[in-house]
């Protein structure tokens, strides 16, 4: 495999030092890393270098490259992360945001406010496979 090797001039390694910075004032500590290799890549370090120095797969370091060649910064951004799918389907999850919403009172709590016994212990809320929910107080 051919090493990578990003070539930029002195305004484009300032650029993206003050995107990294940016980045991690604003919290986006994998963009900011993902910046951080960028900026190494440019200052001459080797892929496998760059991960050691990250704590990441040097496979990783290779991908964010290729990226920023092929994209610029839109390439490193986060995009759409799916997540596990939902574990209900959008009626039933419509059904239960309306019965948080309305509050424990609405359904027979002493407390206003749900608890964790509230909504995780099978005796308050029964849940079958199609959705519909048997919720009875403790």
């Amino acid at each position: 495999m051919k090493a990578r090797l990003l070539v930029g001039a002195r305004s484009v390694r300032e650029k993206v030092l003050r995107l990294r910075q940016e980045a991690e004032a604003d919290g986006a500590r994998r963009v900011a890393r993902r910046l951080h290799a960028i900026q190494l890549n440019l200052d001459g370090h080797r892929s496998s270098e760059i991960a050691r120095v990250l704590s990441v797969h040097r496979a990783n370091v290779s991908l964010w490259l290729r990226h920023w060649q092929d994209q610029g910064l839109d390439g490193l951004l986060e995009g759409h992360r799916a997540g596990r799918p939902p574990g209900l389907a959008a009626p039933a999850q419509e059904r239960l945001s309306a019965i948080v919403r309305a509050g424990s009172l609405d359904y027979g709590f002493k407390s206003g406010v749900w608890t964790a016994p509230m909504t995780y212990c099978p005796a308050v809320c029964l849940m079958t496979a199609c959705g519909n929910f048997l919720l009875r107080p403790l």
